[in-house]
């Protein structure tokens, strides 16, 4: 009997639940765990430091792990995390650049010159050229020194520097050899006075940069007439050399080149004119040059000369021989 009336109470109980559910339009929560709620449009998790959670929507799993202040925004078509990081405020980050290495020069395998301060043990001599530039003799002059492969130095009169010599001295320095410095006027100098000696100087520098585009750094004194206030007022190296008398017409071409070949010796400047009209000294090249070449000289610059016996020009001083 006692089963019977509680049997009929829980029935009763039922019925008056479910009339209330009908009533207010709400459904129970399950009871079973185990039971998957309905999806939920846009639900917000937020994660807090040493916590782990997973949210599953369908196919779609958004996992934090150990991140604080993480905020996960998931729908049932995909997941959206959004990550704010909060750096603590005694935490400092140094960013340091990786310098950059310029690479190492190359040296250039063409190169050949002597260290400095050590001499050339080659035969060198240099030819040089008083009086010039003639557009006449000077080229032929070039034509020897173009057929024998052989470079020379030319000091040059202000005064024939000019527009109409201007070629011959472009192609003087094309092939290779050096211009100089023999006064404006061709006087002698000794004599003068320092803004006399300066004037001549400076007007034949200033000329040959002009016409030619080079600045000259040896000097010969017309008539190797010097005195110590031309040594006091040019800035230059002042060079003499062994002579053949070229000047004189009455030497012959073969005279002039015995008087070299004769005298000649290592490191020896060489004073030979390309004045115009001076045509036995052009045929003595013919005889010089290839001499010389079969003794073992090398022909070089003035310039050079100095760099490759490892000579320190020197002030108050007249150069003939460089070693």
């Amino acid at each position: 009997m006692k089963k019977v009336v509680r049997f009929l109470a829980v029935v009763m109980a039922m019925a008056l639940m479910l009339t209330f559910v009908g009533c207010s339009g709400q459904t129970p929560a399950p009871t079973d765990a185990t039971t998957t709620a309905k999806p939920v449009t846009n639900p917000t998790t937020t994660v807090n430091e040493g916590q782990v959670q997973t949210t599953t929507l369908g196919s779609d799993t958004t996992t934090a792990q150990q991140v604080a202040g993480i905020t996960t925004t998931a729908s049932a078509q995909k997941t959206t995390t959004q990550v704010k990081t909060t750096m603590p405020d005694n935490l400092k980050i140094t960013t340091t650049a990786k310098k950059t290495e310029k690479p190492a020069a190359t040296k250039n395998p063409m190169l050949t010159t002597v260290p400095k301060g050590t001499a050339s043990k080659d035969k060198l001599v240099a030819l040089s050229f008083d009086d010039g530039p003639s557009i006449q003799t000077t080229n032929l002059v070039l034509d020897k020194l173009e057929k024998y492969n052989v470079v020379a130095t030319f000091m040059l009169i202000g005064q024939n520097v000019h527009s109409g010599t201007q070629a011959v001295m472009k192609r003087t320095l094309d092939l290779g050899c050096e211009l100089g410095n023999h006064s404006y006027t061709h006087r002698r100098m000794g004599a003068m006075s320092a803004a006399e000696i300066r004037e001549e100087i400076e007007d034949t520098q200033d000329v040959i940069e002009r016409y030619a585009g080079v600045t000259p750094t040896t000097f010969r004194p017309p008539f190797i007439d010097v005195s110590q206030t031309m040594y006091n007022n040019i800035p230059l190296t002042f060079i003499c050399g062994i002579g053949a008398n070229d000047w004189d017409n009455n030497v012959s071409a073969k005279q002039r080149a015995d008087m070299i070949i004769n005298n000649v010796k290592d490191g020896d400047i060489i004073l030979l004119h390309d004045f115009a009209g001076n045509s036995l000294t052009v045929e003595a090249l013919d005889t010089i040059i290839p001499t010389l070449k079969n003794q073992g000289y090398k022909f070089v610059t003035v310039s050079d000369l100095f760099k490759l016996k490892a000579v320190e020009r020197k002030k108050n001083t007249m150069y003939t021989n460089v070693k």
